[in-house]
């Protein structure tokens, strides 16, 4: 951050982005893919189970395969859930929309696969797998079909059974990829084909980065504090909790840009200014600015009618969160190979001010045990480490992982 003085500077110059600008229906605030408080008059509860019949990277013990998915079900369990509305989780468009198989298929049912543009230019695909049924979509009377945009709460399918794949066992198999499913002849397992997961035990590293944890992704982006955006003027307001701002993002003209986009576009000036014992800096790098709790900050909008959203964790799956952080650590080291997330410990207990956690990992044709530290109050605050046999066994210092990364 550098000083300005004690006050605001006026902008002095805009910067040109000659890149292209992105279709509407990007994602802002995601969802859950279900109604949390729906009553299951079967058993007098309410909602899903508080986790997932299977979690993400979960190793299923009657095939040695892991699960990089999700499996959700009605908190009565069995089939009782049958027919339960499932929702878009957020803007985006479909990819894919079949209904159909049999038991013995592929298909094991139907699958929407719903695309997600992200406001920084990637994007999320969302896999629905098992449904019974394709509702329809309301603005054009049809059923939901491939290219059809989506809007965060639509009712797009039925939970279901794997049309019988699955008798007594209704759910919904959800998983989200960083990448498109598309099959090739020429390397058939990469991207991975749609209806396959092929991760028998071991699980490379490399391979797990082909997903992501859905309910953490969710997560992290169903709250948002919301400012209005006056036109050349500095916006000054007080941040009540930690927040990354990697996934803020800037509504303009019907459109959401991430932070950096926006700046490139010359929607927002490019510095964000935080508020230090009555001096104002600034960060002249926006990738790097996190809002923290307890600081103020101002950002200036150059065009009318812009709000600036920032999302803020709810730090519900810091299990996800430990196990991806960790995978980051190994993959940049070659000795890691695979990830082994059924030898895996939580010592909530460990520190006052911290929680720990461990995973095995496959090293050198050995294995490893890596640790993560994870802070009580401010989670997104942590640490990964491990004891290296390069260094004879001895611990290696944990390394901080960047506030701003999450998934």
């Amino acid at each position: 951050m550098k000083s300005i003085g004690g006050f605001l500077v006026s902008l002095f110059m805009m910067y040109v982005f000659s890149g292209a600008v992105y279709a509407g229906n990007t994602a802002g605030v995601f969802r859950l893919p279900f109604d949390p408080y729906q009553h299951w008059s079967d058993c007098d509860k309410i909602g899903y189970k508080p986790l997932a019949d299977q979690v993400f990277m979960q190793l299923y013990s009657d095939n040695n395969k892991y699960h990089l998915a999700e499996d959700w079900n009605g908190q009565c369990g069995e089939s009782t859930d049958l027919g339960a509305v499932l929702y878009a989780v957020a803007d985006g468009f479909v990819e894919n929309a079949t209904m159909g198989g049999s038991p013995n298929s592929k298909d094991n049912g139907g699958f929407l696969l719903i695309r997600h543009p992200l406001p920084n230019g990637t994007s999320r695909y969302i896999l629905y797998e098992h449904i019974q049924s394709i509702e329809t979509n309301p603005r054009t009377g049809l059923k939901f079909k491939a290219f059809d945009p989506v809007y965060i709460g639509d009712t797009i399918g039925r939970l279901g059974d794997g049309n019988g794949a699955y008798p007594d066992a209704a759910h919904l198999h959800f998983e989200m990829r960083r990448e498109k499913p598309i099959c090739s002849s020429a390397n058939p397992e990469y991207p991975i084909c749609l209806h396959t997961n092929p991760y028998y035990n071991p699980l490379p590293v490399q391979t797990t980065f082909l997903y992501s944890s859905p309910s953490l992704f969710i997560d992290d982006r169903r709250n948002a504090v919301v400012q209005n955006l006056a036109q050349s003027q500095w916006a000054i307001f007080a941040q009540n909790a930690n927040a990354p701002s990697s996934t803020a993002f800037v509504e303009y003209n019907g459109e959401r840009y991430s932070l950096q986009r926006a700046a490139q576009l010359g929607y927002i000036h490019s510095w964000v200014l935080v508020q230090i014992s009555g001096q104002w800096y600034y960060y002249p790098d926006i990738t790097a600015v996190f809002f923290n709790a307890g600081s103020t900050y101002a950002v200036k909008a150059l065009v009318g009618g812009t709000r600036l959203n920032i999302l803020v964790p709810d730090h519900n799956f810091k299990a996800d969160r430990a196990k991806i952080d960790m995978l980051h650590r190994a993959a940049s080291d070659a000795r890691f190979t695979d990830i082994k997330t059924e030898i895996w410990t939580e010592t909530l207990s460990w520190d006052p001010a911290w929680e720990l956690r461990s995973v095995e990992f496959g090293f050198s044709g050995g294995v490893l045990t890596m640790y993560h530290a994870t802070n009580k109050i401010n989670p997104l605050i942590r640490f990964v480490g491990f004891y290296d046999p390069a260094l004879g066994g001895q611990w290696n210092g944990w390394t901080q992982v960047d506030q701003n990364t999450l998934d």
